[in-house]
């Protein structure tokens, strides 16, 4: 009974936040409020329900069905975990806090409604997002790829002087580029060393007998952190001692035998696997809502809550008059007092700020859990198993 209740609050609390957020572009508290009480209701019942089973009690002489303890345990790991990856989400700013809060909401209610999923508990949380980013970039994928036909014809419009003009700027990008030769060599020293050195840590965590979820956790720790380390990459100094510590460990692999070719390989897999994971998450995802999510706002609209554009936030902050009112960017938007006081500066200025209004992405997070509760696995082990199988139906004619 307990599941049938779960799963009811998880399709409930999912189709009214999406309609929320497609109507007001927000996820109301009070839903989120209802669908955490729901949950900590029905982990608790099912507590009771299982301590009567372990003393033998029969309420109304009834055969009870209750989970183990161990079942408990991996359900607060996962609760941790969830937890911990809406919380990141929401600080690298790729989520408003209404998403995050809608996520692990989900993500709590899902393993009420479905004792046993993919995944559960070390995985259970990243194949939700992997289920709701990716229906998501597709079809931003395809949305892009409508506008093909159009930027096809505009550059036959162009006609041929018009072609080579852009050839000729493409050239001149180039060019630019072999100025910062330096840098580009750097960066590409310091990333190869540094999934070398991922694959290094893998290969020991895996001869370790670490989980997956160690090495995934990796991954995505690079990911979030990326923006950050970045600027490393670019650096002279740091290449030299990259340079340096990969020519060490080349010596000491080669005389200690295990240098491999298939070590390599898997280095730059890795590499390719991240680069490709970067771009689409960023050109498919990340672009697309922060396209949809800019837009103008008047001064005298700035209100808490008001999440001001990074550019227009960086431009602003090199004005001394407001770098002390922009302490920091917050992803779920100025406080009240930043806002009156941004009204009070700007009140004789252009009376215009680019700002961001939350994309609306809970629908994508509700298809995500939706898909989890459906079927074991991800949408991309869907897809593989299908061209397995499709493989295999054409080689068996």
């Amino acid at each position: 009974m307990s599941r049938w209740c779960a799963a009811a609050a998880l399709f409930f609390i999912g189709a009214a936040a999406s309609y929320s957020d497609l109507r007001d572009r927000r996820v109301p508290n009070r839903l989120i409020a209802a669908g955490l009480a729901a949950a900590a209701a029905i982990f608790l019942g099912s507590a009771a329900q299982s301590l009567l089973g372990y003393c033998g009690a029969r309420p109304f002489g009834l055969d009870m069905t209750y989970l183990p303890w161990l079942w408990y345990a991996r359900a607060l790991e996962h609760f941790f975990l969830s937890a911990a990856a809406g919380w990141t989400l929401w600080k690298l700013g790729v989520w408003p806090a209404g998403d995050a809060k809608l996520y692990l909401t989900l993500c709590w209610l899902l393993p009420l409604s479905k004792w046993s999923l993919a995944g559960f508990p070390d995985l259970l949380f990243l194949v939700v997002l992997i289920n709701a980013f990716v229906p998501a970039g597709l079809v931003y994928a395809l949305e892009a790829a409508a506008h093909i036909p159009a930027a096809v014809r505009a550059l036959f419009e162009l006609g041929y002087d018009g072609v080579l003009g852009k050839i000729d700027e493409a050239s001149v990008r180039v060019r630019e580029l072999s100025a910062h030769r330096a840098k580009i060599a750097a960066y590409a020293i310091n990333f190869s060393a540094v999934f070398l050195g991922l694959r290094a840590a893998q290969s020991r965590l895996g001869a370790a007998g670490a989980p997956p979820l160690i090495r995934v956790s990796a991954f995505l720790a690079m990911y979030a952190s990326w923006d950050a380390v970045s600027p490393w990459l670019v650096r002279t100094d740091v290449a030299r001692a990259s340079a340096a510590a990969l020519s060490l460990l080349a010596v000491v692999a080669a005389a200690s035998g295990r240098f491999s070719t298939g070590f390599l390989a898997g280095a730059v897999k890795d590499a390719f696997g991240f680069i490709f994971l970067l771009m689409l998450a960023r050109s498919l995802c990340h672009r697309r809502l922060a396209a949809l999510s800019r837009s103008e706002a008047a001064v005298d609209e700035l209100r808490p809550g008001t999440i001001i554009d990074e550019q227009s936030w960086r431009a602003m902050r090199r004005q001394p008059a407001l770098s002390a009112i922009l302490e920091e960017r917050y992803c779920d938007g100025l406080e009240a007092r930043q806002a009156d006081a941004l009204r009070a500066a700007l009140a004789g200025g252009s009376g215009v700020v680019v700002v961001r209004r939350a994309a609306p992405f809970a629908a994508w997070i509700f298809i995500g859990a939706a898909l989890t509760f459906w079927r074991p696995g991800t949408v991309v082990s869907w897809a593989l198993s299908a061209i397995h199988a499709e493989r295999g139906t054409v080689r068996g004619r």
